[in-house]
């Protein structure tokens, strides 16, 4: 399951020289439900730029896992930050479906098998005055199947992916307001929609954030809508440790 950790809000000033960087993050949600941990080792290298400043520029390659109870992948990606508020990257992701659910989506659909994918993505953030927030925008290019029966769903959004070279395009925008050195508070938007089929996926909460150290918590109320699931409320749930 793939839910929007926030790190672009906790990690502006935690920037530092060339160094390995690790982070651990789980996640949960309600409806539709999903449970994930994924580990991430990334090497930070500086290019310019005073450390620790807004200005400084920086490219991450990063290597992942993604283990759920309905689904197993692995990620690479480079990332290339010419400052620390906007990013750019380029990611592949080998991804395996091994549950089948128990409802309509996968008595018609396919729910099992590779599902693998490549991806490129823009990260801006930004504040003014009390005014913090970011737009993260991702375009998925799913491989092709040779199988063309049947679509595929992702575990991740609830949306069909046509077998015949896909495309998605996904949107996560986040606003709010600091409330205190370790609290930020907001809403969270989620919108994927894809090119050839007429799947759509829409996510709305409001969120409360908590850092403390090197541990962060996300905590959201909303509602969770996708071209398999009715509109229904959704909770979510994460948890992000990291150390360099």
């Amino acid at each position: 399951m793939r839910i929007l950790i926030l790190s672009f809000l906790l990690s502006i000033s935690s920037v530092h020289a060339n160094e390995f960087e690790y982070t651990l993050d789980s996640a949960a949600r309600s409806y539709s439900p999903g449970l994930s941990v994924t580990p991430t080792v990334a090497y930070k290298f500086s290019l310019w730029g005073e450390a620790d400043s807004p200005l400084e520029g920086a490219i991450r390659p990063k290597l992942s896992t993604e283990l759920s109870p309905a689904t197993y992948s692995g990620r690479a990606e480079l990332e290339f930050a010419p400052v620390t508020f906007i990013k750019l990257s380029v990611g592949r992701k080998l991804l395996r479906r091994f549950t089948h659910f128990d409802d309509d989506s996968c008595r018609f659909n396919n729910c099992v098998g590779s599902l693998n994918s490549t991806d490129v993505s823009l990260n801006a953030l930004f504040k003014a005055w009390v005014i913090m927030g970011s737009l993260k925008f991702t375009k998925v290019f799913y491989d092709n199947k040779d199988d063309k029966t049947q679509k595929l769903v992702d575990p991740s959004t609830y949306v069909l992916v046509s077998p015949n070279k896909e495309i998605a395009n996904q949107i996560e925008a986040i606003l709010g307001t600091p409330i205190s050195d370790s609290w930020f508070t907001g809403v969270l938007v989620q919108n994927v929609e894809l090119q050839k089929g007429n799947g759509k996926q829409n996510g709305q909460y409001l969120m409360a954030m908590k850092k403390n150290g090197h541990t962060s918590y996300i905590a959201g109320a909303g509602r969770f809508e996708s071209e398999l699931k009715s509109a229904k409320p959704s909770f979510l749930f994460t948890f992000k440790y990291e150390w360099q």
